[in-house]
């Protein structure tokens, strides 16, 4: 995924490709974590999902709830709007 992450998100911003995104959270339990926060982040603001993901993807420590939190934040997602949309949908 990193590898072609800089030559999708061209795609993506060119507009002349639409591209669909499927989750796979085979990496073990913080990959379902993130897996399942991306869910979230994509039923507050379909928009918002493609930031948090390439956020993610260039993350360089290990996953945990309160990374995912800083991550979600730094896309200008409110901690209680995802607290909900994660309770709701993931």
């Amino acid at each position: 995924c990193k590898m072609m992450s800089e030559d999708m998100k061209q795609i993506v911003q060119d507009g002349k490709v639409h591209v669909i995104f499927r989750d796979f959270p085979i990496l073990g339990e913080s990959s379902l974590k993130v897996a399942q926060a991306a869910l979230a982040v994509h039923m507050i603001n379909p928009n918002k999902y493609i930031d948090f993901y390439y956020a993610a993807l260039h993350y360089k420590q290990q996953f945990n709830d309160e990374s995912i939190l800083s991550i979600i934040k730094s896309i200008g997602i409110t901690e209680e709007d995802f607290k909900v949309s994660l309770a709701k949908n993931a």
